[in-house]
């Protein structure tokens, strides 16, 4: 009984990915504005663990880019944090139920997490987030990057939320190299 009824689920996903082709999905406005982040970025940006602390450097280099049809942005980065080298993915599109910009991002520190919602406006990008560490140790964030009106700058800053109260934790200035010409 088992075995026909995987076998009808299979037929039903086959017939939906035969649909699904006939009528390829194009992007839309929604996925188009991450594209200004695509390309190869430099950032300068300072850090700090927690309100007491002093803040330190904390430079990255990131390639971002379109994948899956220019449906999803995959961003990699590689920083130097406190002296050592962390690598990071990140994976985002937009959730056309809820309606924001969503995705997840990896460390090779052991941290993790998920935006749970980005919201482009103008020149200016407003992010909310939950950030795990290899530890367990959790907290919610929340960014608001602006922009250059050429798309090869942006700048911004975090907040963390501690013990009720927004603390400030990070602060970013990136430029975006300019794109080859061919």
């Amino acid at each position: 009984m088992k075995r026909s009824g995987l076998a009808v689920a299979a037929m039903l996903l086959l017939g939906w990915a035969a649909q699904a082709r006939s009528q390829p999905a194009q992007a839309g406005p929604e996925q188009k504005k991450m594209h200004v982040w695509v390309g190869d970025w430099t950032f300068d940006q300072e850090i700090r663990d927690n309100a007491s602390e002093a803040w330190y450097k904390a430079p990255a280099t990131c390639q971002d880019r379109m994948i899956l049809g220019g449906f999803v942005l995959e961003v990699r980065c590689k920083a130097t944090v406190k002296g050592k080298g962390v690598e990071v993915l990140e994976i985002g599109s937009f959730d056309p139920v809820k309606k924001t910009h969503v995705s997840s991002f990896f460390d090779s520190d052991g941290t993790s997490g998920y935006v749970t919602s980005a919201a482009y406006s103008g020149n200016k990008m407003e992010v909310q987030y939950t950030s795990m560490a290899a530890d367990g140790g959790a907290f919610e964030a929340r960014c608001v990057w602006t922009f250059g009106a050429d798309s090869m700058s942006v700048s911004g800053s975090c907040e963390r939320l501690t013990d009720g109260k927004w603390v400030p934790f990070r602060k970013l200035t990136g430029t975006k190299a300019k794109a080859p010409v061919r």
